[in-house]
């Protein structure tokens, strides 16, 4: 990992200006950077291994395959003996399951057992079992029963391994699954993808409708109530999960896949993936890490925690600290801007200011935006006028973006109309006319109303992906559209 001299340096290279943060300690005077990852990872990271099971003889195996028989087998009160009985084993029992589950020659309803028993046993050894089950199964109709056995276990471990299947799974029902076990350790990160299949009427509708009808009275809550709360500052009305030492482990050993000594792209998308869809208290660990020496830990820690939006604002003030940072800076700003923490609008403002660099001056701007405070517009409307006068096209547009999200998009609605024919901006252009056309039509303006229903005309199909030339062609009539409509929006 690189030390901080060299970041230093290249600041100075550089010719940034250190950031004075109202509240926060200053570039100059912050704590000096360490190997905070490498220490997490010793301190957590032996917690998170996950145990092997225990070898075991050719009788054991055997008995433990009987109750598996029995379980799949059996009917009345003999079926549900191997729930109690397999308790006698213990972690003995893991690996004979875990052979019998991952059996292709093995009856089937034999090997859904084995998942189901490994759950009731629910220990840290038959937990890691399960992980390695979800991970290494084939057959989706197997997966689904290994992935509700581990939401089971109340091993919270599993937790990253069970949201970065998310990512890559292709089985929609193992989705509906792997949603319901991360609710049961209250990570909601995968109810919004339920609740489409839900409304979708698609032919898991059902299935997905009773478990989020589950979830909801488990928890007093509506499915659209809970999604909000999840994607809100933390402690505003669901319940906490403390994670175990186990489950930080598991978090810092995803961290270094940030470092500047990981070349492939893959591995810094997937952890960004799974780490900015952790609880709140994932938050506080990845603020820990901007104090990390290497400047592309801090760099992806930021944008897990942009990712991650109002659940992060605990993170706030390690965001603030490394504002002056010439590598992760720019993404600390854009994270402002989406934690939603009003108290961070000072840095903001001093970090948009002429003497910082560019890229710096770029996102905060941004993040004022996003922020959404009134107070920001005369900071953002000086950036404006002075992209004007400098001729700074990115900034500008950033500028003029920002001052539509505060409700100031008469302002420069004409500048936006002229760059949907623009070449880099178009798309940016297209997105902020949108916004000020919907907030004229929120407020009851018949001229924006009207508008706006011509303008969603031209909108894609659902579910089209246009290509270049038809999104290209979109803006240019999308563009026609408003030079005939402007004059009358802004009378």
């Amino acid at each position: 990992m690189k030390s901080s001299v060299a970041t230093l340096a290249l600041v100075s290279v550089l010719g940034l200006t250190a950031l004075s943060v109202p509240g926060c300690k200053d570039a100059a005077q912050a704590e000096p950077f360490r190997d905070i990852t490498l220490e997490r990872i010793a301190q957590f990271g032996p917690a998170a291994d996950l145990p092997e099971p225990p070898g075991v003889d050719a009788e054991t195996t055997r008995a433990v395959r009987d109750l598996a028989a029995t379980r799949a087998q059996a009917t009345g009160d003999l079926r549900n003996a191997p729930l109690v009985e397999i308790a006698g084993f213990g972690d003995r029992a893991a690996a004979p399951l875990t052979g019998l589950a991952a059996d292709v020659e093995a009856d089937e309803a034999e090997r859904l057992a084995a998942c189901e028993l490994l759950g009731v046993i629910g220990t840290p050894v038959a937990a890691a079992r399960l992980i390695h089950l979800v991970d290494q199964l084939p057959e989706a109709w197997l997966r689904r029963r290994a992935i509700l056995d581990l939401g089971l276990t109340n091993q919270d471990r599993c937790v990253p391994e069970l949201v970065g299947r998310l990512r890559y799974e292709k089985d929609a029902e193992c989705v509906v699954w792997t949603a319901v076990a991360l609710a049961r350790f209250s990570n909601y990160s995968a109810l919004q993808t339920v609740q489409d299949m839900a409304k979708n009427g698609g032919p898991l509708a059902t299935i997905a409708a009773t478990q989020l009808d589950a979830i909801e009275a488990e928890l007093g809550r509506s499915t659209d109530e809970i999604i909000e709360l999840w994607n809100g500052p933390p402690n505003q009305g669901l319940r906490v999960h403390e994670p175990s030492d186990a489950l930080r482990g598991a978090l810092w050993r995803l961290v270094p896949d940030f470092s500047g000594e990981t070349f492939q792209l893959r591995p810094v998308d997937d952890s960004r993936f799974t780490l900015s869809r952790l609880g709140p208290w994932a938050a506080r660990e990845i603020a820990a890490a901007l104090n990390d020496t290497d400047p592309y830990i801090r760099l992806h820690g930021s944008q897990v925690l942009e990712r991650m939006g109002q659940r992060a604002s605990e993170a706030a003030p390690a965001l603030l600290a490394i504002l002056a940072d010439p590598i992760a800076g720019p993404a600390a700003a854009e994270a402002l801007g989406r934690v939603g923490d009003p108290s961070v609008e000072s840095g903001l403002i001093e970090a948009a200011q002429p003497t910082q660099s560019f890229e710096l001056r770029n996102a905060a701007t941004r993040a004022l935006g996003r922020l959404g405070l009134e107070s920001s517009l005369p900071t953002l409307v000086e950036v404006y006028d002075e992209a004007v006068t400098k001729n700074l096209p990115g900034l500008r547009m950033t500028a003029a973006t920002a001052r539509v999200l505060l409700h100031d998009g008469d302002a420069v609605a004409r500048y936006l109309v002229e760059r949907l024919d623009g070449q880099l901006d178009a798309t940016e252009a297209e997105v902020a006319l949108a916004t000020w056309l919907t907030q004229g039509a929120t407020q009851g303006k018949t001229a924006f109303q009207a508008a706006l229903g011509a303008w969603n005309v031209l909108a894609p199909r659902p579910g089209e992906i246009p290509d270049t030339a038809k999104a290209r062609d979109r803006r240019d009539r999308r563009a026609q559209l408003m030079r005939g409509r402007i004059d009358a929006l802004l009378d």
